[in-house]
Formats: C-alpha cells, structure tokens, sequence
C-alpha cells in the first residue's frame, strides 16, 4: 500500500535556531557542557561553558585548528564534529554551517539544518565511534531527533538514504554508506515508539541501529568494486542507465541491488530530483521499463524490507504477489 502521511500539526513545525538548538543539546545531555563548543561558522559566535572555551583560549596551537575548522565550514558551507588536543582537556567542537547541498530534506531549509545540527552532535555524543560506523551513528540520531521532533512524521527526510547512496557510487566511498541504517528506522517508525525516548535512551538506541546494519569492510569494499565504473562519473542519463543494467543483474537480496534499487526508484517515481545541484529527471518508455522490472524485484523481496517503504513512493501501489 502507498504510504500516509501523518497529519503535521502546526506545533510541529520548525524554524531552525542555532543557538536555541545549542542549548537543548546541552540540557538534554548535560555531559556536553563539560567540554564541549557549539560554534555558528556563519556569524563565528561559540556556546559553551567559560571554563571550556578558557581552555581552548590558552591552547594557541588548539586554537588555530578550531579556526581552520571554521573557515572550511563557512568556504564550503558545511557543519563539522571535530575532537581537539588541548594541552589540558580533550574538547569537542561543533561547527555548524547550513548546509550548501542539502541532505536531509531537499525543500525545507529548516528541516535540514536542524537534522545537520543533530548529525553533528550525534559525532559529539559518540565520539568512539569512527568511520563509517560513526557516521551511521551521527544519522541515526539525526533521524531519530527528527522523527520526535515532528511527532513521527517523517516527511521528506527519506531523502538522506537516497543520496547518501547516490554521493557513495558517484564518488566510489563508502565512508557515508547510512542508507542501511536510515531506511531501517524509516520502517520501524511504523511500529516503534521513538517519541517517548529520553535523550539517553535515543543515543543509546542510535547506537544500536548504527551497529546492527552499518556494513564491514568486506561488504562495504564488495558495493565499491560493483559500482565501480560509476566513480567519478556525473549523475547522466548514461550513468543511471549503468547504475541499472548494474542493479539488475544483481541478486535481489544483495546489497548491490538494494543501493543500486533506492538510487532509481526516487527520479524514476519522482517527476525529478536535485542532486547536489544536478537535476535528475528519468522519464520515458526506456525508464518506464526499468522501473517496472524494479518495482517487480522489490515486491518479491520479505515484505518486511525496507525497500517496500523507502524505494517504492508515496504514491505508487505495490503490486504483491498472493
């Protein structure tokens, strides 16, 4: 069946603070007050305990790395998690900068900013976990934060597993494959009940979602070699048609068909789709085609896999096998 959207009350609607967003942080999670720095790249204003930003102030060469940090932040328009030796402490940095391409929800800059604040900080409150595991950590909490923020209601955030799956095959990384982890809490969401999660308790749960489905090296090195004729490609029509005769000659339940399947399906459900300043348009009775062999694959997949949510859109009915 396609997916309902929840009703979105007016109590649930965002307007991104930087600061406001800072302090929540710190009141839901006291621990960060102790050593760490919300820093606003745009405007260079820091939050943080007198104490913390004194023992960055007395580490000239600590100092200098935070401004490096900021300069990058605010040259590339992007946000940062960033740990710093002091002579004394070890702090942790936020940088945030909205983001130039947005990742979390291509309409709302509001939504994006607010899930770019919580990726970051996610780093901050995990900041063990490193790698791919550590960004699949920083996602989970972002989307865990977003989803009690909206009640539940999701909304365009589905977005991120997207690119985060198209930005790995044109690159040829796989540092930021998330998408396993996204989709899972996407489809959970129908179920679980993340709104009455305390801080803590989401922390401890993005965590666990981060360990259960971020993929080892053997697997995440397996996506890379397949996708490979694909790196440093530009998001053409030529490149989507490789991604395709790629994806579905892969097995159904591999990872390949799965990354290969959630890259296709949202412009070929969608009338386009920006990536990072691309646009993606695939129409036709060739993409048609596609699609159908697609959605086909899909439906013969458990119906408990998160490609029957994330892959197929809202406004398409799946078509089920008896």
């Amino acid at each position: 069946m396609p997916r309902k959207r929840k009703n979105l009350s007016k109590s649930t609607s965002l307007r991104f603070d930087f600061h406001k967003a800072a302090a929540k942080a710190v009141q839901d999670h006291p621990d960060l007050e102790k050593d760490t720095i919300f820093i606003n790249a745009k405007t260079g204003k820091q939050l943080a305990h007198p104490d913390v930003l004194e023992q960055l102030y007395d580490d000239d060469d600590a100092l200098e790395e935070v401004k490096d940090t900021v300069r990058e932040a605010k040259k590339g328009k992007t946000s940062f998690f960033q740990p710093v030796d002091t002579e004394n402490k070890k702090l942790r940095t936020v940088v945030f900068h909205s983001d130039r391409h947005r990742l979390y929800d291509p309409k709302d800059r509001d939504v994006d900013d607010a899930a770019t604040f919580d990726h970051e900080t996610g780093h901050a409150l995990v900041p063990t976990a490193h790698g791919t595991l550590g960004e699949n950590t920083a996602d989970a909490y972002a989307l865990l934060k977003h989803l009690q923020r909206r009640k539940g209601d999701a909304g365009d955030i589905d977005y991120c597993g997207w690119k985060r799956a198209a930005i790995a095959v044109f690159s040829g990384t796989s540092s930021h494959v998330t998408g396993f982890t996204v989709d899972k809490i996407l489809l959970d969401n129908d179920s679980a009940d993340f709104l009455s999660l305390s801080p803590k308790e989401t922390v401890a749960l993005a965590k666990k979602y981060a360990k259960t489905h971020t993929r080892n090296a053997k697997d995440l090195k397996h996506l890379r070699d397949a996708f490979k004729p694909l790196k440093g490609k530009k998001p053409t029509a030529a490149s989507f048609r490789k991604i395709a005769e790629i994806t579905l000659k892969a097995k159904t339940d591999s990872d390949v068909f799965y990354v290969g399947a959630r890259i296709l399906m949202t412009p070929l459900s969608q009338s386009s789709v920006m990536l990072d300043g691309e646009k993606i348009t695939l129409k036709g009775k060739e993409w048609d085609k596609v699609r159908s062999a697609l959605e086909e694959k899909i439906t013969a997949l458990p119906k408990n896999h998160p490609l029957h949510k994330t892959a197929i859109p809202r406004h398409v009915s799946q078509r089920r096998t008896p």
